[in-house]
């Protein structure tokens, strides 16, 4: 039975696509594509050498037109794919030209499963907003369209980089992991940036949000903003841990004592941490909880408040 254009993941206009390259073809694609009189194997060599060409054109071009809004990227690409269908093919089946993931809301399925099925077993970097900018997109629906895949791919991702509006916005996207986390397909070895960001600028709307659930054995870089800290996500490689916005969640001198025994905890489990970034903490709970006097021979401990000056992030240790 035909499959619809729907069920393959391709856009309708992508039936249109000229099969020989048309006049927005790069010239010597064109010209590599219209030699016919080679032996089969030479044309096998020159068609792959054309394929690894137009990846690379195709590569740059991407790289060049880099953009935060979604519908243009999914413009830029349908684009390309409009070419030729030699241009199409060599788009799809190169998983490096989908290898920055990002996921936001209001995009629709049939585009996050088409690019979770470009970028196959490539390294992945993932940029993913949990928060909706349309009365039409929801972030509990989100949450339950891009959790599975997200599972499928996980041991692909190196760079995870998450913004959320809400504390009720992020459990909706953690408790489905939380869910998933005792199963054995949950694999964050890949992982060694991990970066959430609160977008909010109010309180929290939830008492108890949910930390990340999973142990990452190699991460070198973990950012956390307005999120408890727990043990298990931090690693043995772990280099810099910035913890801001902890006033939403550590908010008196029980949960303050409760950040510092986790603090502790880290510490012993992370030897070669070397910049620890504490952020948006009453001083008062510092002093009462002896924040300030944290056991850490070779890690800078820097306390950061609205105040002062941010550090910037080039002092950070690179990878």
């Amino acid at each position: 039975m035909a499959r619809t254009l729907t069920e393959l993941n391709v856009h309708p206009m992508e039936a249109y696509a000229p099969t020989a390259t048309s006049a927005l073809a790069v010239p010597l694609a064109s010209g590599l594509l219209a030699s016919s009189h080679f032996e089969s194997q030479s044309n096998a060599q020159s068609v792959l050498e054309c394929t690894e060409l137009v990846a690379l054109i195709l590569q740059a071009h991407l790289r060049s037109q880099t953009t935060t809004d979604w519908r243009l990227d999914v413009r830029k690409r349908l684009t390309l794919k409009l070419v030729c269908r030699f241009w199409r093919a060599t788009l799809v089946s190169t998983p490096e030209l989908w290898s920055n993931i990002v996921l936001v809301p209001e995009m629709p399925q049939w585009y996050i499963d088409q690019v979770f099925q470009y970028a196959k077993a490539t390294s992945k970097q993932l940029k993913i907003r949990l928060e909706a900018h349309s009365r039409h997109a929801d972030v509990d629906h989100f949450s339950s369209c891009i959790v599975p895949p997200l599972i499928a791919v996980a041991d692909t991702i190196t760079h995870l980089s998450m913004q959320y509006g809400s504390h009720k916005d992020w459990n909706a996207f953690a408790s489905r992991l939380h869910a998933l986390d005792a199963q054995p397909e949950l694999n964050l070895a890949s992982l060694r940036h991990l970066h959430i960001t609160y977008l909010g600028n109010q309180s929290s709307d939830i008492r108890v949000p949910l930390p990340f659930p999973r142990l990452i054995t190699d991460i070198r870089h973990l950012h956390l903003d307005g999120l408890p800290l727990t043990s298990s996500v931090v690693g043995p490689n772990l280099i810099s841990l910035a913890l801001l916005n902890l006033d939403l969640i550590y908010d008196d001198a029980e949960s303050c004592h409760d950040l510092t025994m986790n603090l502790l905890d880290c510490l012993r489990q992370t030897p070669r941490l070397v910049v620890l970034l504490i952020g948006d903490l009453c001083e008062r709970f510092i002093d009462e909880s002896a924040l300030h006097n944290l056991p850490c021979r070779r890690t800078a401990v820097v306390f950061w408040s609205p105040s002062s000056q941010l550090p910037n992030s080039n002092s950070f240790p690179s990878v």
